[in-house]
């Protein structure tokens, strides 16, 4: 990271910028592939001196298609989108376009940023939606006696998905055993994806007999990485800042 998008990572450069702003009407729209990541933009926004509208798109592609029509309408918008398999970013080669390199996905990014432990994690999800103690207290000892295996899953679940994005997009037509022997450091770097841990948590608790879906831990995951991530939300304008600010050195 250069020195100035280091600076402008840090929400008080930009509260400074703000106070000094010839411009403040001005706004620019920044499109985003989903609900969540539309969500933790628009809550946990820098104050950047002039006005970022966080808009929803459905998926990667619709990011990327939004902003390349915009460019060749002569409109002035931005995209930020999962990095996925794109190891290289090869599909955001466009300075209006960033991704979440080396992360494979929002998810993984803001894990990352804030230092969260993906088994005390789970554990923060037992205590959220198991009330029978004696089950709970099963799932607790489970989990902690299983450490290694139930991250090794995610992280080979994670893979896969990688792997699938490859062939589907960047017409990777090697096996996935060469796959994962070629990209073994990018595989390792990019986390656990998001879609992967809700799966693997549902089967946790639907093994231990806990009715809980998929779904519902996917609107407390939600909740959770939107308003209560990291110790602050300053913390949560950091971790958003550190990605815009990706962006902003391309924003006059």
């Amino acid at each position: 990271m250069t020195r100035v998008v280091e600076a402008q990572s840090d929400p008080g450069w930009w509260y400074a910028r703000s106070r000094i702003s010839n411009n403040p009407k001005k706004v620019i729209k920044i499109y985003l592939e989903g609900r969540v990541d539309q969500r933790f933009f628009s809550k946990n926004a820098p104050p950047y001196p002039v006005k970022w509208q966080y808009l929803r798109e459905e998926g990667k592609d619709a990011v990327i298609e939004k902003v390349e029509q915009s460019i060749r309408d002569s409109v002035e918008c931005y995209g930020i989108v999962d990095m996925d398999s794109d190891f290289d970013s090869a599909r955001v080669k466009l300075p209006q376009l960033i991704d979440t390199q080396p992360n494979c996905t929002l998810f993984a990014f803001i894990i990352r940023e804030v230092g969260i432990d993906i088994i005390d994690f789970i554990g923060d999800l037992i205590n959220s939606f198991v009330t029978d103690g004696s089950k709970a207290t099963e799932l607790h000892r489970r989990v902690n006696d299983e450490e290694s295996r139930i991250i090794q899953k995610m992280r080979s679940r994670t893979s896969k998905r990688l792997y699938s994005d490859q062939y589907i997009n960047h017409k990777y037509r090697k096996v996935e055993d060469e796959f994962q022997s070629e990209f073994k450091d990018e595989i390792n770097d990019a986390g656990i994806n998001d879609h992967v841990f809700e799966q693997e948590v549902a089967n946790l608790f639907s093994d231990a007999g806990q009715k809980t879906s998929k779904e519902e831990i996917r609107k407390k995951l939600f909740r959770y990485l939107v308003n209560d991530v990291g110790d602050s939300k300053q913390t949560r304008i950091r971790i958003a800042g550190k990605l815009t600010a990706k962006l902003k050195t391309q924003i006059n």
